[in-house]
Order: C-alpha cells, then sequence, then structure tokens
C-alpha cells in the first residue's frame, strides 16, 4: 500500500540506495574474504598429497604468517606504529 502524501513508507529501502550500500560492502569484503581463500587452498592441496601437518609445521605456518603482517605493516606505517 502507498501512502497519499508521496513519502516513502517507514522502513522501506529505495533499490538504488540498497544497491549501492550492498556494492560497498562487497567491494570492502573482498580482499578479506579472498585471502584466506589463497592459503586454505594451498593448504588443502598440500596436505592431501603429503598427508596432515604435524604441530611444528602448524606452528611455523603461524608463525612466518604474523611476521610477514608485522613486516608488511612496519613497511607501510615507516615501523613507528608496530
Amino acid at each position: 500500500m502507498s501512502r497519499t502524501d508521496g513519502q516513502p513508507r517507514p522502513g522501506s529501502v529505495d533499490t538504488g540506495e540498497y544497491r549501492g550500500r550492498l556494492r560497498a560492502a562487497v567491494a570492502a569484503s573482498a580482499a578479506p574474504h579472498g585471502y584466506p581463500l589463497a592459503p586454505w587452498t594451498a593448504t588443502a592441496m598440500t596436505s592431501s598429497d603429503r598427508g596432515a601437518p604435524g604441530t611444528a609445521e602448524v606452528l611455523a605456518l603461524l608463525a612466518g604468517a604474523t611476521l610477514a603482517f608485522l613486516g608488511l605493516g612496519a613497511v607501510a606505517y615507516g615501523g613507528s606504529h608496530i
């Protein structure tokens, strides 16, 4: 049912506005969503060929990924914020 005063119903969303916000949400989440897919896929392929990794290998992966992230942060911020 439409309103006679020409105003949208409370709670209604303009389709163009909704699609614009949806585009922004998809764009903002593309990298955070896509990044885990690459290592997870590589891990799945490797473990299917070589078996599950041991504890030391898992911890080495965690340490390497953390150090790489910290290194990129140091480069991005000039080392002053880490």
